[in-house]
């Protein structure tokens, strides 16, 4: 009887702190997402001035998923065709 309410109780605990870690690990995600949108949108409006930066950059923050798919994929891909060059030669001398 010992044996059943122990392996219930590990049961129980294990299942609540996977629960919490689930949580935290889609916080993070979710933190990645907008700072890679918010990385892209500074990359993509590098020519633009300072408060259009500012805009572009706060809202590419504050909703990521929807910036990188609605501003970056199906206007500047698809409408535009201008994609951003996200990342040079990096064996490129810089001198």
């Amino acid at each position: 009887m010992s044996e059943r309410s122990f392996l219930g109780r590990l049961s129980e605990t294990l299942s609540y702190y996977i629960m919490k870690s689930l949580i935290f690990i889609f916080l993070l995600v979710l933190f990645v997402t907008n700072l890679l949108a918010l990385s892209l949108s500074i990359k993509c409006n590098k020519n633009e001035p300072i408060l259009f930066k500012i805009a572009s950059g706060m809202y590419a923050f504050m909703f990521g998923i929807l910036y990188i798919f609605i501003n970056y994929y199906l206007y500047r891909l698809q409408i535009k065709n201008n994609p951003c060059v996200i990342c040079g030669n990096p064996f490129r001398p810089s001198g």
